[in-house]
This record gives structure tokens, C-alpha cells and sequence, in this order.
């Protein structure tokens, strides 16, 4: 559900010239007679995982991918929602909402306990916004739960 991304053939060469600084780097320092330091090898190490990165990102890929996942599932019982890998995972229970308000791009809901919960969903695709929106107000229907939607 979440938005992919887009191939970059600008992308993939910056990474490949990342990764040949990373390689070349170290053999330019032996070959110049010069001493091999600890920032010499950071340096390297920096270049070639910014190599990595660049290439996955004009691979249509990401790096949050490689260390986490996102995702959003939606059910009878609850909405479980982690856009990104670096978010923390949020999570309502249809049984503590009272009322739904939906804005452009933006669900509030509101709990029992009077919190307020709100799910941005200016970062996905348009269709998968609208096949959320039309999910939520099947089940918010299901369950009795007023949607208000901005005209």
C-alpha cells in the first residue's frame, strides 16, 4: 500500500561514482607512499555505504527498507499503521473510537478517552488513499462510527 518509488539512472551513476571513490581511495594513499589512517578508512567505509544507498534509491528501493519495514493493516478490530522504518508502529482499536473526521489527505480520530489520533496520508499514493478512505468508512459504517467529511 505504501508509495514506490522511482528508478534513477542519476541515481545509480552518483552511487557507482561513490563506490569507486570507496575502492580507489586506500590504493591512491599506498601508491602516494602515504600511511594508511583510521580516517582512511572511515572515509572509504562512508563512501561505499553512501554508494549502496544511492544505487538502492536509483533501484527504485530504499534503505528503511533494509533495516525495517512499513506497513498499514486495517481490519475489524483495529488500524495498525508504520509508514516508515524509522517510525514507531501506532495503533487504534475500532472499539475506542467515537466519531471520524476525514480532511484532505488526513484522517482524525476521535477516542473515547477524549485523545485524538490522526493519520496523515499525504505521504502515499492517490489510489491507495482513496482505497484506504473507502475501507475505513465501510468499517467505521459496520460500526455505527460517524465519518464527517470535509465538503
Amino acid at each position: 500500500m505504501l508509495k514506490q518509488r522511482q528508478k534513477s539512472k542519476l541515481g545509480i551513476v552518483i552511487g557507482i561514482l561513490f563506490f569507486v571513490v570507496a575502492v580507489s581511495w586506500i590504493p591512491i594513499r599506498l601508491l602516494d607512499k602515504h600511511s594508511i589512517s583510521v580516517f582512511d578508512w572511515l572515509y572509504s567505509l562512508g563512501f561505499f555505504l553512501n554508494g549502496v544507498s544511492q544505487v538502492m534509491t536509483g533501484l527504485g528501493s530504499s534503505f528503511e527498507r533494509v533495516i525495517g519495514k512499513a506497513f498499514i493493516n486495517i481490519d475489524g478490530q483495529s488500524l495498525q499503521i508504520k509508514l516508515s522504518a524509522f517510525n514507531r508502529e501506532q495503533l487504534i482499536r475500532w472499539s475506542e473510537i467515537e466519531s471520524i473526521e476525514y480532511k484532505t489527505n488526513c484522517f482524525i480520530f476521535s477516542q473515547s478517552n477524549a485523545a485524538n489520533f490522526v493519520f496523515n496520508l499525504g505521504r502515499l499514493e492517490y489510489s491507495t488513499t482513496q482505497e484506504i478512505k473507502t475501507i475505513i468508512c465501510e468499517i467505521a459504517k459496520r460500526k455505527n462510527i460517524t465519518v464527517k467529511k470535509q465538503p
